[in-house]
């Protein structure tokens, strides 16, 4: 994992684009391997190849995304890097992208991208319901 410079964060002549993970399979709702493909094919979208992406780990995502480190366009923030700094610091970003996540909406960015926003509610009438999950 790449360390983070807040200086490359607050640098408002680098296009910096967001990427926000969920936790698809600690919740059993994709297996690892189709969550890996997910989020690989995200950051491969047209809109962010001009941008350094910040890739931003749910708390609960236990995913190693160690090929993105061979990306050199990718730094992934860990994921008890609290997303709330980037209003704090007022961090401008082009794109903001998730897989149905509120964390999208909650980044100052040109594009807002939340994929898939009723994800969960199709996928949770597909599978069989974990205790206490709903």
């Amino acid at each position: 994992m790449k360390n983070v410079d807040i200086n490359v964060l607050m640098d408002d002549y680098i296009e910096k684009s967001i990427v926000f993970t969920q936790p698809l399979s600690e919740d059993g709702f994709e297996s690892e391997k189709n969550k890996i493909e997910i989020y690989n094919n995200m950051i491969k979208m047209e809109v962010l190849n001009d941008s350094l992406i910040f890739f931003k780990k749910h708390p609960r995502d236990e995913t190693n995304y160690k090929f993105l480190n061979e990306k050199n366009n990718v730094i992934i923030l860990d994921s008890k890097f609290p997303s709330e700094i980037f209003l704090f610091f007022k961090i401008e970003f082009k794109v903001s992208l998730g897989l149905c996540t509120s964390a999208v909406e909650n980044i100052n960015a040109e594009i807002k991208c939340n994929t898939s926003p009723n994800y969960f509610v199709t996928k949770h009438k597909n599978k069989k319901t974990k205790k206490g999950f709903f």
